[in-house]
């Protein structure tokens, strides 16, 4: 994975996508949030949202990755996208 440099537009530090670790809050609707934070003042970047479905399909592209089936893989990608999509107002 390459390294991207991100300025914090709260404290202005500079720090490299390396340092991040993505977290979620699960919201009572169902949703996930998806988001990030700057390492030295702790201000917080949306990601995305995520449901349960979406989980489920990214945990189907993992295992078919691991087996092989790139066809399907692919084929789930793509409902993915469709369903991030949906759910992002995209």
């Amino acid at each position: 994975m390459n390294s991207m440099k991100i300025t914090c537009q709260e404290c202005n530090k500079l720090f490299d996508t390396t340092q991040l670790k993505l977290c979620e809050d699960r919201h009572s609707s169902g949703l996930y949030r998806v988001f990030y934070q700057c390492p030295h003042c702790g201000k917080e970047y949306f990601v995305c949202y995520h449901n349960d479905l979406t989980h489920k399909i990214q945990e189907e592209i993992k295992e078919a990755e691991y087996y092989g089936q790139n066809v399907k893989a692919a084929a789930l990608k793509r409902k993915l996208k469709k369903e991030m999509d949906k759910l992002n107002n995209r």
